[in-house]
Formats: C-alpha cells, sequence, structure tokens
C-alpha cells in the first residue's frame, strides 16, 4: 500500500512537471507583438497583436517576413486591422486567424494576394463580435452577405457559398488551388463574375443553386439563367470543349486563361464579346461559324500556339483558306495565325495583296503565287528564300527568271529561289541585298542595269557568297582588287569580309563607311587624298583596327602614328582599338574625341597624355581596363593630374582613377568635392528581358583615404550604387569631413547612424554594427557577404534597429532578414525592361 502511494506521488509529481514544462514551452511559442518592440520574435508560432498597428510600426524598410508564425491573434483590443499583412506575405505561412470581439474594421487594398495566404485552413471569429464572423473556417461579414476569406489550404475539393452572400470580395478564394467545384448561392448576381474568374485557377465546375436567378450550368459551365449566354468556362476544365446548341452568345473574358486547345462553336452562335479567348494560350484550332455578327479578331492576333483559324463557309463577315482569315471575297488577308506553319504556302486565287512579314516560314520550302495578286510585300526580319516559287496561271503581274520572282518587266526582284549562282535578268533595276542573305550563292553577277539596295547587309555579308563579278556594260558598278566601285571609281561600297588591308583607290572621294568598316578582320585603312566624303561617326565600328593611314594632301583628315584625327587636329576622331603602343599623348591642339570608347577599349594602352586643350567632357577614362596613368601637361585648360589621377582643373571632381595603376593606397584630395571616376558599371545581358549590373574597379587598391570636403562618393546606376573595390581592406576618413567618417575601417555617415560601405578585403573576423546605426545600405551588404575573412555579427546592446545570431543580421523584431555571412548570391542584381 505504501509503494503504490509512493508511485501515486511520483507519477503525480511527473506529471505536473510535464504539465508545467508544456504550459512554459507554449508560453515561450507565443509572441507578443507592440510597437515598441520591447522583445524580439525568435521563431515563435503564436503572433499576437494587442493593439492597432499599421505597416510603419514594423519599422522596416522592406515588409518583415514571419515565416514561423501559424497562427494570428487579433487579440481582444484590437479595433481595425489591415487584411494586407497577410495578402502580402508577412506571415507566409499562417494556417490560423483568429478575431477577438473587438475588431470592427478589416480593411484591404483589393489587390490580388498572390504570396499571401497560401497555407490559411481556418479563420475563427468571436461570437461576441457585432461585425463579423465566421462558417466553415470562412471569414463573412455578420449578416453573411459578404464573403472575405475563404481558407486557401482547407481540404475541400468543394464548396457551396452561402444563400445570403451578395458580395465576394476580390481576393477571396485567391491560392485556393484544391478547390474543384463551387456552387453559387441564390444571391450571386453578375456583378460577382469578376471576382471567380480572377481567382478561381483550378476549377473543374460551376454549380448554382435552384434559388438563383441569374445563372445556370450546363456541364459545369457557367451560363446566364436563360442559358444562351457563356459566361465562365472552368479554367481546370478539359482542353476540349464543345460549346452547347442554343448558345447565341459568349461573353467578354469567358475563357479566361483556360487550357483550351479546341474548342467547337455550335451553329447559330452570333456574338463573341471582346477578349473572350485573349488568354487561351494553348488554343491551337478555332473555327467560327456563319451566323457570328460580331468579333474582334485582335483577340487572336497574340496567341502563340494558335495553328489554324477557320470560318464556316456563308459567314457575311469572314472567309478562311488554309487555316488563315481572308475578307469574304478573298482577297485580303485579315488575320495569320502565329504559330501557322506549312512547308507548302499556298493561297486563294481571288488574294491581291499579301504581306509575307506576317508569316512564320521558318519550316516553308515552297510559295505558289496566286492568279489575282498584284502587290507583294516580301520583306521577312530572316531575309527568306525558297526552294522553290511557282505562279499561277493567268496571272498578269509576275514572272519567274530562273526559279526567282519578279514584277512583270523583270525590272524589280521579290523573291529569290536559293541556288548556287545568282544571276539575274538583264532588265533589272534594284538587287535588295536583305532578299538574297540566305539564298545560298557562291557566285554573284550584277547586271548593267541594276542598283544595289543596302540597308543593313553588304553584298560581301551574304555568307556564301565567294565571287562577285559586275556585268561589263554595268551603268553603276565596276570591280578593283575584289571592291565594288561606283562606275567612275568616285564610290567605295563594298570590299571583301576577309579583307585585313584596305587601301582605299586614289579615285574614291566617298565611302559607304557604315557597311564597309564593320569588316570583322580589317586591321588596316589607307586613306588617300581624294577620300575627304567619310563618316566620322562610322570608325566606331572598326574592331580590329590597328592603324589608319591618311594621305598628307587629303584635306579632311590627317593621321599621325596611325591615329585619326580631322585635318586641323583639333579632334581626334579614332584611336585604333587594337593598336599595340603602351603610352599615347594626345597633340596640344585636340580639344575634343568623338570615339573616346576607341581609346578606352584598346588593350594595350597604359600610360595617356591629353592634350593642353582638351574640353571637359564626360569620357570615363575609368572605364579603360588597360590604364595604369593619365597625365596633363601645366599648360592644360580643363583637366590637371597628380600621380596619374585625373582631376578637373580645380581639383574639385575626381574624374579618373586609372583601372590598372599599381598603387595599394590612395588619398583623395582635401579640394575633392565629387566623385565621379572610380568605378563603373557594364550591362550582361541574360536575356531578352533581364540584364545584371556588374561593377568594376580598380583591383590594387587596399587603402582609401577620403578627403575633408568630398561629399559625393558614389555613382548610381538604375537605382544601383556602383562600387566593387576586390582588395580594399580600409577606408579612412579625414576627421574634418562633414558628410562622412569610419570606424574599424567600415565608411559611415558623419553621425554614424548609416553605413556606407564594408571593405571587400578587410581582415576583421568579426563586424560590429554600433548602437547609433539605423540604416545599412547594399554597397555594404554586398561587400561584407563576399568577405571571406568575416567569422561572426555583433550588435552593440543600445542599437534598436538589428539583431543577429552571430552569422544573420536582421531588423530588431527578427522578422526581416538583411544577409547571412557566406550568401554570396546576395551582390547579384537583376533588372526587368
Amino acid at each position: 500500500m505504501v509503494k503504490t502511494t509512493r508511485r501515486i506521488i511520483y507519477l503525480a509529481i511527473i506529471i505536473i512537471c510535464i504539465l508545467h514544462t508544456t504550459k512554459t514551452c507554449m508560453a515561450e511559442s507565443v509572441y507578443n507583438f507592440t510597437k515598441d518592440k520591447q522583445s524580439t520574435h525568435k521563431g515563435e508560432e503564436v503572433f499576437v497583436i494587442k493593439e492597432n498597428v499599421t505597416k510603419e510600426d514594423f519599422n522596416c524598410n522592406q515588409k518583415p517576413i514571419y515565416p514561423e508564425v501559424k497562427e494570428v491573434i487579433l487579440e481582444k483590443g484590437v479595433t481595425s486591422f489591415d487584411w494586407d499583412f497577410f495578402a502580402e506575405g508577412y506571415f507566409p505561412n499562417v494556417e490560423t486567424v483568429t478575431i477577438s470581439d473587438t475588431v470592427r474594421k478589416i480593411k484591404s487594398s483589393g489587390y490580388s494576394f498572390f504570396n499571401g495566404l497560401k497555407k490559411l485552413k481556418v479563420v475563427n471569429v468571436s461570437s461576441e463580435n457585432a461585425f463579423y464572423t465566421a462558417n466553415q473556417g470562412c471569414l463573412f461579414n455578420k449578416n453573411k452577405t459578404i464573403l472575405i476569406q475563404y481558407p486557401a489550404a482547407a481540404n475541400n475539393t468543394s464548396y457551396t457559398i452561402p444563400d445570403t452572400v451578395i458580395t465576394i470580395t476580390g481576393n477571396a478564394f485567391i491560392n485556393a488551388v484544391n478547390l474543384e467545384s463551387i456552387s453559387l448561392g441564390a444571391n450571386i448576381k453578375s456583378d460577382q463574375i469578376g471576382s471567380l474568374r480572377e481567382q478561381l485557377k483550378g476549377i473543374k465546375a460551376f454549380k448554382v443553386s435552384n434559388k438563383n436567378l441569374s445563372f445556370s450550368t450546363k456541364d459545369g459551365v457557367l451560363f446566364n439563367k436563360k442559358g444562351d449566354s457563356l459566361l465562365l468556362y472552368p479554367n481546370g476544365k478539359g482542353s476540349i470543349y464543345s460549346v452547347p446548341a442554343g448558345t447565341v452568345t459568349i461573353e467578354k473574358y469567358a475563357f479566361y486563361q483556360s487550357k483550351l486547345m479546341k474548342v467547337s462553336l455550335p451553329k447559330g452562335l452570333k456574338t463573341i464579346k471582346d477578349n473572350a479567348f485573349t488568354t487561351c494560350f494553348q488554343l491551337t484550332d478555332i473555327t467560327i461559324p456563319k451566323t457570328v455578327t460580331g468579333i474582334n479578331i485582335n483577340d487572336f492576333r497574340y496567341l502563340e500556339n494558335l495553328q489554324s483559324f477557320h470560318v464556316e463557309s456563308g459567314s457575311k463577315l469572314y472567309s478562311s483558306y488554309g487555316g488563315i482569315l481572308y475578307n469574304t471575297t478573298r482577297t485580303k488577308i485579315i488575320f495569320v495565325p502565329r504559330a501557322l506553319k506549312k512547308t507548302v504556302l499556298k493561297f486563294p486565287g481571288t488574294l491581291t495583296g499579301l504581306n509575307l512579314g506576317s508569316f512564320n516560314l521558318e519550316n516553308t520550302n515552297e510559295i505558289i503565287i496566286p492568279k489575282a495578286l498584284k502587290k507583294l510585300d516580301p520583306f521577312t526580319d530572316s531575309g527568306k528564300c525558297f526552294n522553290k516559287i511557282t505562279i499561277e496561271a493567268g496571272n498578269k503581274n509576275f514572272v519567274l527568271y530562273q526559279g526567282s520572282l519578279y514584277n512583270k518587266s523583270k525590272t524589280e526582284l521579290y523573291l529569290f529561289k536559293k541556288q548556287n549562282k545568282g544571276s539575274f535578268p538583264e532588265t533589272l533595276k534594284n538587287i535588295n541585298i536583305h532578299y538574297l542573305i540566305n539564298s545560298g550563292i557562291k557566285e554573284m553577277v550584277i547586271p548593267e542595269n541594276a542598283q544595289i539596295t543596302a540597308w543593313t547587309d553588304n553584298v560581301y555579308d551574304i555568307p556564301t557568297l565567294k565571287k562577285l563579278t559586275v556585268d561589263k556594260d554595268s551603268k553603276y558598278y565596276t570591280m578593283t582588287d575584289g571592291m565594288l566601285l561606283s562606275k567612275d571609281k568616285t564610290v567605295l561600297y563594298d570590299i571583301p569580309g576577309d579583307r585585313k588591308e584596305l587601301k582605299i583607290p586614289d579615285t574614291v572621294k566617298s565611302i559607304n563607311s557604315y557597311l564597309v568598316f564593320r569588316k570583322a578582320y580589317l586591321t588596316k585603312v589607307l586613306i588617300p587624298k581624294t577620300a575627304t566624303d567619310i563618316n566620322f561617326g562610322y570608325f566606331m565600328y572598326l574592331k580590329s583596327a590597328v592603324s589608319i593611314e591618311v594621305d598628307r594632301d587629303n584635306s579632311e583628315f590627317k593621321s599621325i602614328d596611325g591615329v585619326l584625327y580631322n585635318k586641323d587636329v583639333t579632334v581626334l576622331l579614332y584611336y585604333p582599338v587594337n593598336k599595340t603602343n603602351k603610352s599615347y599623348t594626345m597633340p596640344n591642339t585636340v580639344k575634343y574625341i568623338l570615339n573616346p570608347d576607341s581609346l578606352i577599349d584598346n588593350p594595350y594602352m597604359e600610360s595617356l597624355n591629353l592634350s593642353d586643350a582638351l574640353e571637359y567632357r564626360k569620357y570615363e577614362f575609368v572605364k579603360s581596363n588597360s590604364l595604369k596613368e593619365i597625365n596633363t601637361g601645366d599648360n592644360s585648360k580643363y583637366y590637371k593630374s597628380v600621380d596619374g589621377v585625373l582631376y578637373n582643373k580645380a581639383m574639385t571632381e575626381l574624374a579618373a582613377y586609372p583601372y590598372h595603376k599599381p598603387d595599394t593606397s590612395f588619398t583623395i584630395p582635401d579640394s575633392v568635392t565629387e566623385i565621379t571616376g572610380l568605378c563603373y558599371s557594364k550591362d550582361v545581358l541574360i536575356d531578352e528581358y533581364q540584364y545584371q549590373v556588374n561593377a568594376f574597379s580598380n583591383p590594387y587598391l587596399e587603402t582609401l583615404i577620403i578627403g575633408k570636403n568630398v561629399k559625393t562618393l558614389f555613382s548610381d546606376y538604375d537605382g544601383f550604387v556602383i562600387w566593387d573595390f576586390k582588395k580594399l581592406q580600409t577606408i579612412k576618413v579625414n576627421q574634418d569631413n562633414p558628410f562622412f567618417c569610419s570606424k574599424d575601417g567600415i565608411l559611415f555617415n558623419k553621425d554614424c547612424t548609416v553605413i556606407y560601405l564594408y571593405p571587400r578585403d578587410c581582415r576583421n573576423t568579426t563586424l560590429t554594427i554600433p548602437g547609433s546605426v539605423k540604416e545599412i545600405r547594399d554597397t555594404f551588404i554586398s561587400a561584407a557577404v563576399n568577405n571571406k575573412y568575416l567569422k561572426s555579427i555583433a550588435v552593440e546592446n543600445e542599437n534598436k534597429a538589428y539583431s543577429t545570431d552571430g552569422i544573420t543580421l536582421s531588423n530588431y523584431a527578427g522578422n526581416h532578414i538583411y544577409f547571412i555571412l557566406g550568401d554570396h548570391s546576395y551582390g547579384k542584381r537583376i533588372f526587368s525592361d
């Protein structure tokens, strides 16, 4: 009996301990949020809000995120709450929301909650609340006329909206991916269609209360009560659908974001309203009944998978042929489906006008020109050439010559047939090179009456061309050493693509500069005295040039040591980008640099000596990856250099710190107020919509000392501060500087409330955030996470803006992470167009 009693006592003690431990754990798992934020969130799953709060109360530039929170409680005393806290992802994993009886107003912006409430299972409301109620885990206003929130993560696959509901809020069903069917109550009207359409992404069927006077359903699809207007197709329903007989109208957005691939429309259909099919991106085929009297064809133009568009015979609006939409008489093409692909392109004989730019011709090998065709626009982006071209009998406007298509008099070339040798009729007046670019020709003879039309491509840009000749009786051209010249040899039009040295003939006065200078292998150009009509700007296309030489008697240009200037040497026109000299001294007469990139892109130049007359402009010499020094003379009017660093004359602006200057320490002079030339940026395309901004700067600098008057230190690109310096170990600031200060080699603003920079190669193992700091910049974070020596983070006790666990820097509440040591991906900056 004694033993039994002892066992009972021991068991009771154990139970009490367990209960006490559980109670303690439960207490510890609850976080009470207050505006003064006297405590830090440490992963508690229950988040209690005790007073009315705003976004500003979270004291965070970006939205805080509480991923550990499973339940949010609006405790007694809260009268107003912003539902956007859930909508915008402040609590991404919340499962339960409990609302006390004092809550009188729940507000929302009405925007879609793309990131929020995905895990919500239930909303609870106090039975004593006079303004809101809950039913089956859903949130309503008190009399259940407004459905505010359906719990997206509820296990239900179907849901019936109560008959009392009149209004469905804009985000009531957002992220409710488990729902497969929904029943509309008696009082839901057509004005609520938009809310259903925008939110329900996986619904397979709609149902409607028998008492509802606005809607009916057919096979799960929502119609008006009469059943003759299709209102909304469930976008989780199948990919093939036949609209039932008796349907007269398809309403706006009826097939919004549906997965439809094929749809059959019934006889008797009259109207297809705007945007009914606009977002049916999987649709491949559609046939429009002849009874349709209203349709917006533009709704189909951007459906990338649409392969064919058909119209029933007898339509008073349109007709179709081969999957293409025409006017009723088939004389004009109205619409070509974007995914239409044919190996043989054939048209009705009645077609009078054709624009090939409307077609996807990737797989097309043959084209048949219709009998009635009068007007043809042959331009395509790719410069399409065909394997076979034929003309229907009876066409009076076009003829074939050696398989290619010409106008009747053979003066204009329209379509070129692929062939090895390009020969043309003697009557031809114009040859558009773009039409030959993919022809495969290896030889080409320019006929006597033809002129070349070259937009972006010249004759030698035809990739397969090996031999170019000109008819001996040509009215416009002649050939000299493979070069295409005007008949009188005063104009140079083109040179062979593999030409390395260009000696312009003495007769040439003008050059087709844009097309000639784009030759990839051209290293040397010799300009005679006669060649004066050359566009200065096109020298920028010479990407392999080593030397430009000009005849001394040329009246427009002059060259000195292979560098090109205007005649009086006041403008530097072009510095050969592959010139191997390590040093360049600019003549003292030069006032302006036309193409500074030719200097900047040269990989050999280490020393640049500027002209005394050079005017002050933003030449961005800092972008040169080879320069070690930039020098100016004592008599320079606009610049001054000190120890190879370039400034404006008054030394108030640092214009360029050479990228390859080998010094490990640099002191910014006290006179400098503005820095524009320490770093530079370069865009790297990721795809057609995104690019990455990379920062570049001197790779040797270890110590940077900021002078007492520096005010502007950083350059900004699209909101991204440009700063790098991979070897920088410490930053120092003159104590008299009114804008900046440094502590432990870190750059702050003057009162130490903002951290600007952390040296990328700083050797400190611990980063200490001072108590005064309220803001940190991206440049600081990027450098800190890429520092290989940092092992820990500390925050001074008096700091109420930040907290840390030793390796992670968060805001004080602990709900927003700024960075984690070693997170090297942080520094990437990607922007969308």
